[in-house]
């Protein structure tokens, strides 16, 4: 007879099983935590909040501490050949993969190496969503990009939580996310009912990777599955990865690196004394040189700006959804005011 401890929980399927026993990675355990209830999910959201707290000291504050220099410089190694999506990751120390603004209180800590100068940061608006509406060419997207709808508050209203806790699950549904509360659902029906090129963009991207075992982006950029298979239900095996990494992989490996390379040529060209110094998901950041506040703005706009042409005339792509940015400056990488 098995046994059944604990909360006498059973694994639901063979991808919640690992070889000692239930899987306790953070997308594994944060699944597991939107279906539940009781006492089961609170034990649940406590193992994730301690993991996540765990993270941040062991990788990010002993990271920085431990990799900082005699001189005060912290100079992680980027690779450009680990990530899945094909985006840049960092190590010694893990220097990509944080969490946003003022929920990652270490960034303070990260100030200029130029006596009086700052850090510039810009922020593709949601580059996710954006992506996804074109490589769907989703006709509703569009529309909603065009009239500046907040998808974020579209997603707090029906879920009912605040704007900045909406963000994850706006980005769900585009990744083929369908489990949660039922608030949660509700929102991902209606994100699919609402955003029609999407879903069957979904379907199509399903299909091309069980018929060639692969999916390809318009860069030429290809991810490989190639055991990818129809399921009972009509979707695929690897759908939350077929889903995703198309959209992950041209927002911020195809699009962002284009806007650094701009970016960096703009910078050689106008013989600036600022640094480039770092990406994380949708953003670029700049050590700025003393009295290149203005200077340095502007190159982030135009250099950003410049990456629908960039699309053009690298790869043959007419990008017809617009792009946004926020630009931000400070004299450390927390405490940032809107740059003008």
């Amino acid at each position: 007879m098995a046994k059944v401890a604990g909360f006498q929980q059973r694994p639901r399927s063979v991808y919640d099983i690992a070889d000692a026993g239930f899987r306790t990675d953070r997308l594994t355990l944060t699944k597991i935590a939107s279906e539940a209830e009781g006492e089961f999910k609170k034990f649940i959201d406590s193992i994730v909040r301690h993991n996540a707290v765990d993270t941040y000291l062991n990788t990010f504050v002993e990271g920085l501490k431990n990799f900082t220099n005699e001189k005060g410089f912290l100079h992680p190694k980027f690779m450009q050949a680990i990530t899945a999506t094909g985006r840049l990751s960092s190590r010694d120390p893990n220097f990509q993969n944080q969490p946003r603004g003022k929920t990652f209180p270490i960034r303070k800590v990260v100030t200029s190496r130029f006596k009086d100068g700052k850090i510039l940061e810009i922020d593709f608006s949601q580059l996710e969503f954006r992506t996804a509406v074109y490589l769907a060419q989703d006709k509703q997207g569009m529309e909603d990009i065009k009239n500046k709808i907040d998808v974020h508050q579209y997603t707090a209203d029906i879920i009912g939580v605040s704007r900045q806790d909406a963000k994850a699950h706006t980005f769900k549904p585009l990744y083929g996310g369908v489990t949660g509360t039922e608030d949660e659902k509700r929102y991902y029906t209606k994100f699919l009912e609402k955003y029609k090129g999407i879903k069957q963009w979904h379907e199509k991207l399903q299909s091309e990777a069980i018929r060639f075992k692969r999916v390809k982006l318009p860069t030429g950029r290809e991810y490989s599955f190639p055991y990818a298979e129809r399921t009972p239900w009509g979707g695929s095996t690897y759908g939350t990865q077929i889903k995703n990494y198309p959209v992950q992989g041209f927002a911020t490996a195809d699009i962002v690196p284009l806007a650094c390379i701009n970016i960096y040529n703009l910078m050689r060209e106008k013989k600036v004394k600022s640094l480039l110094v770092n990406t994380v998901h949708d953003s670029i950041i700049a050590d700025v040189y003393p009295g290149e506040d203005r200077l340095m703005a502007d190159i982030f706009k135009q250099g950003t700006a410049d990456v629908i042409p960039a699309l053009k005339t690298y790869y043959n792509i007419d990008f017809n959804v617009p792009l946004d940015t926020d630009l931000k400056i400070g004299y450390n990488w927390l405490d940032m005011k809107e740059a003008i």
